[in-house]
């Protein structure tokens, strides 16, 4: 392609780096979009839960989670299905699963995974100024490339105060948990001659929920073993809303680094101005 000539090869990396940020931002809006079709998210009661646990040689735990029967009505037949699950139902439990495709069997516990509706749109934009951004500079000069880095601080800003603004918002009950024990999780195969296996560690945590003690591991996880301790202390929130297990709730650091970040970009935006005059 003519556009692409005489670019180098850090060029053409950052222009891909910026599709795969597009592509990201389509994916995620397409998810959106899903979920708020009507019978995508449905209602269902457990009929049964079961604890799959593993531990190795060591003792260390190396698998932990909820295989759920669930019962359901979709599109006024009742069905079941089997779903896995990090966080501990019980029977009789109501649970709000997510259909992910045609197939009866091809579903997913809700995990209010959805984000403002500005975050894809913002990611959108900002993979394709992130791709335009060498050729823009070969084309139209340094200033050009400031424009472009103005535009992605000032979609970035925005980003953070939005998502910091809607997790406010978020009505939630706050719950204390305890970690009870480590999942130790191994990355890449053992006997690779590729790439080397890692390890990462997520928390067990138990909680208090409806006077009954429940379980979940956590999305987040460690390299470092020491990282989590038995009996630690952490605060879980419950959406009140979307009846979902948060580990995060509303950041006063996304919403300072997005006003830095906007004030990075009006300084920018001075600066050149004032080389234009």
């Amino acid at each position: 392609m003519k556009i692409l000539e005489g670019l180098t090869l850090e060029s053409l990396f950052l222009i891909v780096f910026g599709v795969f940020i597009f592509v990201l931002g389509t994916t995620t809006l397409r998810a959106q979009r899903s979920w708020k079709k009507k019978g995508m998210v449905l209602e269902g009661t457990v009929l049964k839960s079961n604890l799959v646990l593993k531990r190795d040689a060591d003792d260390s735990l190396i698998q932990h989670y909820y295989e759920l029967r669930v019962q359901y009505f979709d599109n006024g037949h009742k069905m079941q299905s089997t779903v896995n699950s990090l966080r501990e139902f019980l029977e009789g439990d109501t649970v709000r699963i997510v259909k992910n495709g045609t197939s009866k069997a091809d579903i997913s516990i809700y995990e209010n995974n959805k984000l403002p509706i500005l975050i894809p749109w913002t990611i959108i934009f900002g993979g394709i100024l992130i791709a335009m951004l060498p050729i823009a500079q070969r084309r139209y000069g340094e200033q050009s490339v400031s424009v472009l880095l103005i535009a992605i601080l000032i979609l970035a800003g925005v980003s953070l105060i939005t998502t910091y603004l809607r997790d406010k918002k978020r009505k939630v009950i706050e719950m204390e948990a305890t970690v009870i024990d480590l999942l130790k999780w191994y990355n890449g195969k053992k006997d690779s001659k590729l790439t080397k296996q890692s390890t990462t560690y997520y928390p067990i945590l138990q909680y208090t929920f409806e006077d009954k003690a429940r379980t979940i591991r956590s999305k987040y996880s460690s390299s470092v073993q020491t990282a989590y301790k038995i009996g630690d202390k952490k605060t879980l929130y419950y959406g009140l809303e979307d009846q979902c297990i948060l580990e995060r709730n509303a950041k006063m650091s996304m919403l300072v680094g997005g006003i830095i970040l906007l004030i990075i970009a009006l300084i920018g935006i001075i600066s050149t101005l004032q080389s234009f005059l």
